[in-house]
């Protein structure tokens, strides 16, 4: 499936810059998933993300935020933290879904085609979808095909290392975070399907052990 999100702004944090947020040039794997399961989030399929296109310049803005911190007095410097995030965020993402064998019912065919009426004929989602922070909220579409949406810019460059996906440890919300080297060449990151071979296992079995543990707590605290 191909779709196209944008946004008047997105922060992608870089995860170890603790102090204060920054934001990855390009949309990370790792987000676009997360948006994607905030249009479709059942745990019987597991989106996979296939390349993301860069439609618009790569733009900064950098603001200062006031955080509550009951500890400090109004005025207390250190009650300010900076946010540098991306401005005018527009991309064109190839997605993929597979079924997870530990939970799924039905057949990818079947899954596709409940797929495609929520999100392509009724513009459904599970939860409002954002670019990193709720004030960030996205505008999605899915393309029927490449000639909606404009071309991507004609940038190549080395993004770097970035977070391509966190895998559960355990129940307790302790994760690990898998990163990659990513390269935007023409405007195009591609995700590399050897990435999902080697963690698609873990992550389809922590997926449904998690579904289930949080299944056995909304019955538990019902009871």
């Amino acid at each position: 499936m191909m779709f196209r999100v944008w946004g008047r702004q997105a922060l992608f944090a870089v995860p170890h810059l603790r102090a204060d947020a920054y934001s990855y040039e390009v949309m990370p794997p790792s987000a676009m998933k997360g948006i994607l399961r905030s249009l479709y989030g059942k745990p019987e399929i597991e989106w996979e993300i296939g390349a993301i296109e860069v439609l618009n310049p790569i733009i900064f803005d950098t603001t200062k935020v006031r955080n509550v911190n009951k500890k400090a007095t109004v005025d207390d410097e250190r009650t300010l933290s900076t946010i540098t995030a991306l401005v005018g965020v527009d991309y064109v993402v190839h997605a993929r879904f597979t079924t997870n064998p530990h939970r799924a019912q039905r057949s990818v065919s079947q899954y596709a085609a409940e797929v495609h009426k929520r999100l392509a004929a009724q513009g459904q989602e599970f939860r409002t979808p954002c670019f990193g922070r709720r004030e960030y909220p996205v505008s999605w579409k899915v393309l029927g095909s490449r000639d909606e949406a404009p071309p991507a810019l004609p940038i190549t460059k080395d993004l770097g290392t970035m977070l391509f996906d966190q895998l559960a440890l355990d129940m307790k919300d302790h994760w690990e975070p898998v990163f990659a080297r990513f390269q935007l060449e023409n405007g195009v990151m591609h995700v590399p399907h050897a990435l999902y071979d080697r963690h698609r296992a873990h992550i389809m079995r922590t997926r449904h052990e998690r579904a289930e543990d949080a299944r056995s707590t909304r019955e538990g605290g019902a009871a």
